[in-house]
């Protein structure tokens, strides 16, 4: 219980950028598999960890902890986790130009999240796997994909809507559409928020 009230403290100051508390709290947490806390506990906990270390420009221990996330939700059993942890396993690969590896990890969380009915975590492969299409100058091939995304807009994250517009924008311009990417792009600066100023340098 202390634990789960850790990881839950954790995302507070990580919202709040006091990612070394963050950090310092996450670490109190016994992520060992066999160890006396669930594998859907330390899903959380790795998960927490996971973002943290992005927070904090360490990719290798980003890595550690998302690929532990996997195992954690392999472990538990639960195919929304595990489409989750490989969208977001993706993700962090495309970021690192591991675009093939990316690609694959992507469209195998988007097969399980769609098997499981588990929209966020679809969304988040899908959008990744477009990341990692689009950097391989694949854009045709994930307008598709982004066109998915943008009729179920209406059922994810508003607050992340800004970010994945960009993204959208981005496949579309490369497919040769420049007047449907800077609609959404200008749909996209029109969202930015005072936490948003890196995002909208990108758009």
């Amino acid at each position: 219980g202390q634990a789960a009230c850790r990881d839950l403290q954790a995302m507070l100051l990580g919202l709040a950028r006091r990612w070394d508390e963050a950090l310092a709290l996450l670490v109190q947490n016994d992520v060992r598999p066999g160890g006396p806390r669930a594998a859907r506990e330390r899903f959380n906990t790795h998960q927490r960890l996971g973002w943290a270390h992005d927070a904090t420009g360490d990719p290798d221990a980003s890595l550690r902890e998302r690929y532990a996330m996997l195992a954690a939700a392999q472990e538990w059993g639960d195919e929304a986790a595990r489409a989750l942890a490989l969208g977001q396993l993706g993700g962090l690969h495309a970021d690192l130009y591991n675009l093939e590896e990316a690609e694959r990890l992507c469209r195998e969380g988007k097969a399980l999240a769609e098997a499981a009915q588990a929209l966020q975590a679809w969304a988040m492969a899908t959008l990744n796997g477009m990341n990692a299409l689009v950097a391989q100058g694949r854009g045709a091939e994930a307008v598709p994909w982004a066109e998915a995304l943008l009729a179920r807009e209406a059922q994810l994250n508003a607050r992340a809507r800004e970010q994945r517009l960009i993204v959208y924008a981005d496949a579309f311009a490369q497919a040769g559409d420049p007047a449907r990417a800077q609609a959404l792009l200008d749909e996209s600066r029109a969202l930015r928020h005072a936490a948003s100023e890196s995002l909208l340098s990108w758009t």
